[in-house]
């Protein structure tokens, strides 16, 4: 139980860092492909994220990801909508 609580406090560390201004833009890159759709929306959430991570993030099979890259008002309008006609 302790173990489990540890790795979830892990977690959460890891989803409210990426929203860091000195968040090194390569842990974002390898953040955007976990296996964990929560910390890949964080990343696509990020105004720090790069184009290429946010164009990866637009194409995600999570759609709360995609959404969120939709909604990054810094992600460029191409990506944007790329993310809004991408589907499951």
């Amino acid at each position: 139980m302790q173990a489990q609580r540890k790795d979830s406090q892990k977690r959460r560390a890891k989803i409210l860092a990426v929203a860091h201004p000195n968040f090194p833009p390569d842990k974002l890159a390898h953040f955007a492909a976990s296996p964990d759709a929560e910390l890949r929306a964080a990343v696509a959430r990020s105004p720090y994220a790069t184009p290429d991570v946010l164009r990866t993030l637009a194409l995600d099979g999570n759609a709360e990801v995609r959404r969120n890259v939709a909604q990054n008002a810094l992600a460029p309008d191409e990506i944007r909508a790329l993310a809004l006609l991408s589907s499951d």
